[in-house]
């Protein structure tokens, strides 16, 4: 089974449904309402097994995604408060 994460980007109406979303392998500046890392895991054969999320509140990314004990890598906090210090500097 492969393991993937992205970034997603979420639009939302004034009702708080989504009504687009856009995909990234990295962090980028978006006029998305939410924003949140997806991990993915499946393969080609079996497709996607299983999708946990994990949304962005008040600049940070929780410890686990959601609904899961599956922790956030440190590697996408790191990437967030990365570009986080890039947009403040602008």
């Amino acid at each position: 089974m492969k393991t993937v994460y992205e970034w997603s980007y979420e639009t939302l109406d004034e009702n708080g449904d989504i009504i687009d979303v856009d995909f990234s392998d990295r962090l980028k500046n978006n006029n998305a309402s939410k924003i949140c890392l997806i991990k993915r895991i499946g393969d080609e054969i079996d497709c996607e097994k299983n999708r946990w999320y994990a949304y962005i509140e008040d600049n940070r990314l929780p410890k686990y995604f959601n609904n899961s004990l599956a922790k956030v890598p440190q590697k996408y906090h790191n990437e967030l408060q990365k570009y986080l210090q890039s947009i403040k500097s602008y």
